[in-house]
């Protein structure tokens, strides 16, 4: 008897529709390659805005902070780039509202994408 493969949290999340959570659980990982094959995944199933949306100060520091990160990586600077736009697109009235998320990861942001 086969024994099944248990999934990973945001495994677990993903198969439930719970887009936001699985983005969450992914960042946790800290690797780059869950948390962009689940972004990837996310636009397939047109869940991307939903995972983004609706995000505590917290929380979108966490993803702000992966994108400052790892945007300047060529092999995951297409679709990150993508997602920042939604993340401006999203969060555009809400800006100025919070000095750690504004200040600080936007204006590093902007500086890895001009780089």
């Amino acid at each position: 008897m086969r024994r099944k493969k248990k999934l990973q949290t945001y495994e677990q999340h993903l198969k439930a529709f719970e887009y936001k959570a699985a983005l969450t659980s992914a960042l946790a990982t800290k690797n780059p390659e869950v948390i962009v094959a689940l972004i990837e995944e996310l636009v397939e199933r047109s869940g991307l805005y939903v995972a983004v949306a609706n995000r505590s100060e917290e929380e979108l520091c966490q993803l702000l902070e992966f994108l400052i990160w790892k945007v300047g990586d060529y092999r995951y600077s297409n679709i990150l780039v993508e997602v920042a736009r939604i993340i401006l697109n999203i969060y555009a009235g809400v800006i100025g509202l919070s000095d750690k998320v504004d200040y600080r990861l936007f204006k590093d942001l902007e500086r890895e994408v001009r780089q």
